[in-house]
């Protein structure tokens, strides 16, 4: 009998641990989620960190047309940067073609990094041409009939770092159809000397079944 209340009690011990464990990840969950929330509203609205998301996730969209690889890490080195930035002031500049100044600028801002050296790398290319004036130009292509729309799905942070997860898509100007292109996670911090008070550390984006 004594054996038979020792077990009863064990087992009720053991039910009221494992209820409080499971009250205290339900709670502890909860208030992730809140957090998770209040983050995500309150990024969505700044709209100096909205212009590099914008920006970055654009770049995203158009670099991952008619890429075979399904999923791009792309690299934060010098060249790398330069390129983007050749893409972001192609895209949001209308600019073909950029001094050392202009470049610089723009990968600071973006990144939050000084250029040492310019290379001609992805969208950048060296200028050849008699119609340009400046030293550099843009090297991809004309996206025609897309237009590229990004949105956030949701913005984290850990430390100083925000990650946010971003859904690009294309749009056909000719027939309003819109599709998803990529799954993209773009990591942040804040830098008050860029223009955008944030600066990219890291750039991934996959892409989705049936994109482009």
């Amino acid at each position: 009998m004594k054996k038979f209340k020792k077990l009863v009690s064990l087992l009720i011990a053991i039910i009221l641990v494992v209820s409080a464990i499971s009250m205290s990840t339900t709670a502890n969950s909860t208030t992730q989620k809140k957090h998770i929330n209040k983050v995500t509203s309150s990024m969505t609205k700044n709209r100096n960190f909205k212009k590099l998301v914008k920006r970055l996730s654009t770049y995203c969209i158009g670099s991952s047309l008619g890429v075979s690889k399904k999923t791009i890490t792309v690299k934060n080195n010098n060249k790398t940067r330069l390129s983007v930035a050749a893409y972001v002031r192609y895209g949001f500049n209308d600019d073909y073609s950029y001094t050392k100044k202009e470049l610089k600028n723009t990968v600071f801002n973006l990144f939050g990094k000084k250029v040492k050296k310019i290379e001609c790398y992805g969208f950048l290319g060296k200028n050849k041409y008699d119609y340009y004036d400046e030293d550099y130009i843009y090297t991809g292509g004309d996206l025609g009939n897309i237009f590229p729309i990004y949105s956030i799905n949701k913005v984290t942070k850990k430390g100083k770092i925000y990650t946010v997860k971003v859904t690009g898509k294309i749009k056909y100007s000719y027939d309003k159809t819109i599709k998803k292109q990529c799954k993209i996670t773009l990591k942040a911090k804040k830098n008050k000397k860029s223009s955008y008070k944030f600066v990219a550390t890291s750039i991934k984006y996959r892409k989705c079944k049936g994109a482009v």
